[in-house]
């Protein structure tokens, strides 16, 4: 009976993970179709150093890990836990506490905020030489902290969906927001609207999307607040603001160390080369659709997995998800190496060179990425946030100045494989090594216990 039901576990967990697999290669795949058909027609639209600004503010996103203070993530991780020990009205006031103490601090910080984005001399800041990027700057900057900082109570739902493994509900939504910023961004260019008004485009079908998972999500009936649901302060709510500090401080490292490129590269080089790079980057979302989706989902399932005592199946899974990363990664390159002129002349309407040692460059940083985000989801899952911080700070510390000086003293692709080599011995390494101790000794006490 015990081997019919771990199997049966097994398979529920497979057939999980396979739908949001299935589900997230669409979202993916919604992802490289905005790339593909929007880049072109920005490029042509904003011009070179136009594009430049426009990828520096869509890189912005990216900082939505800690904007919340890293209480979404400590919700998501509390919740993995929390769905198997405790009753489910319990876990629905933990979320909607979480949600309204998100939306204070959302409210708290667009008001300090406020006053001191007028201060800064961004225009000098950010290098800006054209008279009329320069006018809409401001108006770029007030637009994306606006948006930006309504989103962070309501992506609160994402996380409690891969909590409690539905992911495919978070990726068919980004399907369809990333269907309607296409739709939204072709018609703010054909009405010939200036920077601002495009990343209104981008930003709010995400907050649209995020209002309709919320709605449509009765699986909990989580956003029916009642008096209970205002007692924050509460010992569940303070273990996720616990974890959501430790989340917090490792996502601005992890922020500030790898996913600040495009403003490095703006600030200590030119806009035209952040266009050099994005452009090869947008080719790399190609493979990237296929192995960044595992970490999301991996997470969730090594968390699942470890509360029930089933490292081997880690061991395995991890090992195989590796593998796939680098095969897929190898093959894309190929691919690029041969074919990449020929695609990105077709794609941009215009005759394209490739430099291929940034394209190398690009192909190793891509690979080291995707394999730290499969990593993390293990570090995650087991609550290894210290050492994450320790590392990310490390790296930070370490790589950001070293990248800043190659770049005005090498060449963009120096830049690129500089933070590379540093990603990989200080992140990578250390983090396998932990993660192989750590599989070796519960695979080995659990085999001396069966004895």
């Amino acid at each position: 009976m015990n081997s019919v039901a771990h199997a049966l576990k097994h398979n529920t967990r497979l057939k999980k993970i396979s739908l949001s697999y299935i589900v997230s290669a669409l979202a993916r795949g919604s992802g490289f179709l905005f790339t593909f058909t929007t880049t072109p027609i920005l490029l042509n639209y904003l011009g070179k150093d136009g594009f430049g600004l426009w990828s520096i503010f869509i890189q912005f996103f990216s900082f939505a890990a800690f904007s919340d203070f890293g209480l979404s993530n400590g919700l998501h991780n509390t919740l993995l836990k929390a769905r198997h020990t405790e009753n489910e009205a319990n876990n629905i006031l933990l979320i909607q506490r979480t949600f309204l103490l998100l939306v204070c601090i959302a409210l708290t910080i667009l008001v300090l905020t406020s006053g001191p984005i007028f201060l800064f001399d961004w225009i000098s800041i950010l290098n800006i030489k054209n008279s009329q990027l320069q006018s809409t700057l401001l108006a770029s900057i007030v637009t994306i902290s606006l948006l930006f900082f309504l989103n962070v109570p309501i992506g609160i739902i994402q996380k409690v969906q891969f909590a409690y493994m539905d992911h495919h509900k978070v990726y068919s939504w980004e399907v369809f927001s990333k269907i309607l910023a296409i739709i939204m961004i072709f018609s703010a260019i054909n009405l010939k609207l200036s920077i601002p008004f495009l990343l209104a485009c981008f930003f709010l079908p995400i907050i649209i999307a995020n209002i309709f998972n919320i709605l449509t999500y009765k699986k909990l009936r989580v956003w029916k607040i009642s008096k209970q649901s205002l007692m924050i302060h509460n010992s569940q709510v303070l273990s996720v603001a616990q974890k959501g500090g430790l989340f917090f401080v490792m996502s601005i490292f992890y922020a500030l160390g790898r996913t600040t490129d495009n403003f490095v590269i703006g600030s200590f080089g030119s806009l035209e080369q952040v266009t050099d790079y994005q452009i090869l980057a947008r080719l790399f979302d190609i493979p990237l659709l296929l192995v960044m989706m595992l970490s999301a989902i991996m997470w969730s399932a090594f968390a699942e997995s470890i509360h029930k005592n089933e490292y081997k199946w880690v061991k395995k899974t991890m090992t195989q998800a590796i593998y796939f990363i680098l095969i897929t990664m190898f093959c894309f390159l190929m691919a690029f190496q041969n074919f990449g002129e020929t695609l990105l002349s077709l794609w941009l309407g215009q005759k394209t060179t490739i430099n291929f040692s940034l394209l190398y460059s690009m192909a190793a940083w891509t690979t080291v990425g995707a394999i730290s985000n499969l990593l993390s989801s293990y570090l995650n899952a087991t609550d290894r946030l210290l050492f994450q911080i320790k590392v990310f700070a490390v790296y930070f510390i370490i790589a950001f100045p070293l990248k800043a000086f190659i770049l005005k003293k090498v060449s963009l692709e120096a830049f690129v494989l500089a933070g590379t080599i540093a990603f990989f011995l200080i992140l990578i390494i250390p983090s396998a090594l932990i993660i192989y101790k750590d599989l070796k000794l519960n695979l080995t006490n659990k085999n001396a216990s069966a004895l």
